[in-house]
């Protein structure tokens, strides 16, 4: 129910200014499902299935708050699209250990990572707008480490690169 309202505040959201107001509720409906459906007591004991649906519905919230372009609010969306990245990639196994449908939920991993990752990288170019220096430093380096664990063949040669570029 939560991914259904959640569509139904993108439609909202995309019908203008008019529209606002239904895009709001729609998504408090939509964040109360999720809340729901994510809570720890629920997870706690899930199988891996569950697990794999919940990374997925927590990657659905990390694209959703990444893209959202709320009024003032944009840092806000991007720190709430990387919790939600780094609660999905909490829910996956990591490295090439895994099996079975562990295996099939470790396919989440590099959409959640580039969620994170974009999230990151949007978050240190709005603090460094804002001049908040010394916060864009912490969120780039970050940003590197995850970029450094997530693709360690490449990871070396991005992370130069980026250092290179201002954010």
């Amino acid at each position: 129910q939560g991914s259904l309202y959640l569509a139904a505040a993108i439609r909202e959201a995309l019908a203008g200014r008019a529209a606002e107001r239904a895009a709001a509720s729609r998504l408090t409906l939509a964040t109360r499902h999720y809340e729901r459906a994510l809570s720890t007591g629920l997870l706690a004991n899930a199988s891996p299935p569950m697990l794999r649906c919940a990374a997925e519905a927590r990657l659905e919230l990390a694209r959703f708050y990444n893209n959202w372009s709320g009024a003032g609010a944009r840092v806000r969306h991007l720190e709430t699209a990387l919790a939600h990245a780094r609660a999905g990639l909490a829910l996956v196994p990591g490295g090439e250990a895994a099996v079975g449908e562990a295996e099939a939920s470790a396919e989440l991993r590099p959409p959640l990572t580039e969620e994170a990752l974009g999230a990151l990288r949007e978050l240190t170019r709005e603090q460094m707008a804002r001049g908040a220096t010394a916060k864009a430093a912490q969120l780039k380096a970050e940003y590197r480490e995850m970029l450094t664990t997530s693709r360690p063949q490449t990871a070396s040669a991005e992370a130069a690169a980026a250092a290179a570029q201002p954010p």
